[in-house]
């Protein structure tokens, strides 16, 4: 059975990572070539709005200086703590 890896993927994952049979090993793979930090962002916030159906955009707005602001407002979204909060963005 193929692999669904995302669109544009395949030059980034060797011949060996893109015939293996699990997606999970394929999703993590590509997690872990993100190089750019704001594309792994962008792929946080779907999975952060996919599991927390009441953020919306404007919860997971980044302005670059102002980490902290965008944190705190997410602990008092989620109703999480600072380092339950972060656990959860690095399973992610």
């Amino acid at each position: 059975m193929p692999v669904r890896v995302p669109f544009g993927t395949y030059s980034r994952l060797s011949e060996e990572q893109s015939t293996c049979s699990s997606d999970q090993s394929v999703k993590k793979t590509y997690m872990s070539n993100i190089k750019n930090p704001d594309e792994l962002w962008t792929l946080q916030k779907a999975k952060l709005k996919l599991t927390f159906r009441h953020l919306h955009d404007a919860d997971l707005y980044y302005d670059y200086g102002k980490k902290e602001v965008m944190m705190t407002q997410l602990q008092l979204k989620l109703g999480k703590s600072r380092p339950e909060l972060n656990l959860l963005l690095s399973e992610l």
